[in-house]
């Protein structure tokens, strides 16, 4: 049975499992400043979920995720099922701060390996090497590397703040292919971000663009107490509401996550370790 090659190439911390992991709402600034070392999620609407049993993202001091637990799916050959398992995540990096390797490891498992990744850059040549292993639960393995020479060329873009008035801006928020897509943000009389608006893509195959709507609350001292997140689809229909709510020291408290499609409801709260 041959399967395809996935190569990674954005690490982010979606998860498919009905513990869906939300890390990448993490600002990496408040993590720094307030030197945090490990963040744990708790799923607040799985009542079977623990603090010990959650996932978890531990960072170095440049803000950087170097260890992370999650969980996800793994076919049992035995059972003919597919099993949620936990998976622990290990990345490294080189003297410039980039990512050279990461290891996925399923501890509970025949094949423990998932998968590792290894990258390196040479300077002089400005080539850079992949590979990337990858062992499936059935036994089978994918092992395959490539080089780029080829860097991508941003100089059509558009990388200035675009100021419509005093209060108003557009801010580049993401390039694809060669469109810049800003976001544009509303301030109030003290120079606090008010509202804004940005596009999104979905892929259901074909890209459709869609837009989310924020709106920013602050408490009497103007600091940030929670954020509210609208979604649209690309007929400007709203199906989502997502909820942000922070801590005074900028560290983000809750998410909650409301899909009015099928009514469903997500809470997740984050317990902080700090470094001494």
């Amino acid at each position: 049975m041959q399967k395809g090659l996935f190569f990674l190439m954005y690490f982010g911390f979606i998860s498919i499992c009905h513990s869906q992991v939300v890390f990448h709402y993490l600002d990496k600034k408040a993590l720094v400043k307030n030197h945090v070392r490990k963040v744990i999620q708790v799923i607040k609407t799985d009542t079977t979920a623990s603090n010990t049993d959650s996932s978890y993202v531990v960072f170095n001091e440049k803000g950087q995720t170097i260890i992370s637990k999650k969980y996800d799916f793994q076919y049992n050959q035995l059972l003919g099922i597919y099993e949620e398992v936990e998976e622990i995540i290990y990345r490294y990096y080189d003297e410039n701060g980039k990512m050279a390797a990461q290891i996925n490891y399923i501890p509970n498992s025949e094949n423990p390996i998932k998968n590792v990744f290894l990258r390196s850059d040479d300077t002089i040549s400005k080539i850079t090497s992949h590979m990337n292993f990858h062992s499936y639960s059935e036994g089978e393995y994918t092992l395959d590397s490539f080089t780029s020479a080829k860097t991508v060329d941003t100089s059509h873009f558009n990388q200035d703040t675009i100021w419509i008035t005093k209060v108003h801006a557009k801010v580049p928020y993401r390039s694809w292919g060669k469109t810049t897509y800003y976001e544009e943000i509303n301030f109030d009389s003290k120079g606090r971000v008010e509202t804004s608006e940005r596009i999104e893509l979905a892929f259901k195959p074909g890209i459709y663009e869609h837009p989310v709507k924020t709106s920013y609350h602050y408490d009497k001292n103007g600091t940030l107490i929670s954020k509210t997140e609208n979604w649209f689809d690309e007929k400007c229909e709203q199906y989502e509401t997502d909820e942000f709510y922070y801590l005074e020291n900028g560290l983000l408290s809750k998410v909650l996550l409301q899909n009015k499609r099928d009514q469903s409801i997500q809470e997740f709260e984050f317990i902080y370790e700090y470094r001494k």
